[in-house]
């Protein structure tokens, strides 16, 4: 699994971040590729750091200049080398240490499954609970995901083709109408193949 971490001025949070991810207990291998956008405080030297103690785990990509939030996810997917990428921004993290272990179950023993999502909390900049997504019963058709949006990316397990896919077919770098990356993706992914969802709170959306 290549867990995909975007960064920007996430000082904070990084480690939290970093740390759920490495607590993962998994019986296969687990990459982390971590975009960091030139941030202005000290989220590239943490991430530096973490990439010292744990170099075969971790994966620096950053660049002189910010690229932006767009460009950041492209570079991460397109590094990754696993057969299912997870996402994580670097705000957010996972709450259950067999988040990705149960989502790479499910999908090993359904082919034609391109998405797994979970249930996720959501907490403020202090950590304080203030509710879960999806509210109801998460969609897996996509007509219901058109109509009742439910999926937060930090739960989400998907096959990399389907991802990569969805770059090359749509070019969402030419969709600047396009206020955020994840929802197309998931969409995109949705008309291509099957989405389960499992109804257990497993990461958190900041």
């Amino acid at each position: 699994v290549s867990v995909c971490v975007t960064a920007y001025n996430h000082a904070p949070y990084i480690a939290q971040c970093l740390d759920s991810i490495l607590a993962q207990e998994c019986d296969f291998g687990v990459e982390i590729v971590l975009g960091e956008d030139c941030s202005s405080d000290s989220t590239l030297e943490i991430c530096r750091s973490y990439e010292a103690r744990y170099p075969d785990s971790i994966r620096v990509i950053t660049s002189p200049e910010n690229v932006g939030m767009r460009a950041n996810y492209r570079r991460v997917v397109e590094s990754s080398r696993g057969k299912y990428i997870a996402f994580c921004d670097g705000d957010d993290y996972f709450l259950d240490t067999e988040h990705l272990a149960m989502q790479v179950a499910l999908m090993e023993q359904n082919p034609n499954v391109g998405l797994c999502y979970a249930r996720a909390e959501r907490r403020d900049e202090n950590g304080a609970l203030v509710g879960h997504f999806p509210l109801r019963e998460g969609g897996t058709s996509l007509d219901a995901l058109l109509h009742d949006w439910c999926i937060e990316n930090c739960a989400t397990l998907a096959r990399r083709e389907l991802v990569v896919g969805y770059y090359a077919d749509e070019k969402p770098e030419n969709r600047p109408e396009w206020l955020t990356e994840d929802l197309p993706m998931w969409l995109y992914v949705a008309a291509h193949s099957e989405v389960v969802y499992i109804e257990r709170s497993t990461a958190v959306h900041r």
